[in-house]
């Protein structure tokens, strides 16, 4: 299934722009993360609609809901990101 604008009957946008580069930081409070990376959608939008999937997941054995907003909210810098050790 293909969710176009004309399918869903309102427009999509992409929370990060385009590039990956339209973001802001938010607080975190964690204690390798005191800010994270999301997209600058995330604080201007009045609600998100999220279509999840079931997906097979290696270690875990399932990937869905959570993982889908976490991964989708976080910033292409932010993904890259890790803790340090």
């Amino acid at each position: 299934m293909v969710y176009t604008a004309e399918f869903l009957g309102c427009p999509i946008i992409i929370a990060d722009g385009m590039e990956g580069r339209d973001v802001v930081s938010i607080p975190a409070g964690y204690k390798h993360f005191e800010t994270v990376q999301v997209g600058s959608i995330f604080d201007r939008a009045q609600a998100f609609v999220i279509f999840s999937h079931f997906k097979g997941h290696e270690v875990s054995l399932f990937g869905g809901a959570i993982k889908n907003i976490s991964m989708g909210f976080a910033s292409r810098a932010q993904k890259k990101q890790r803790m340090p050790c």
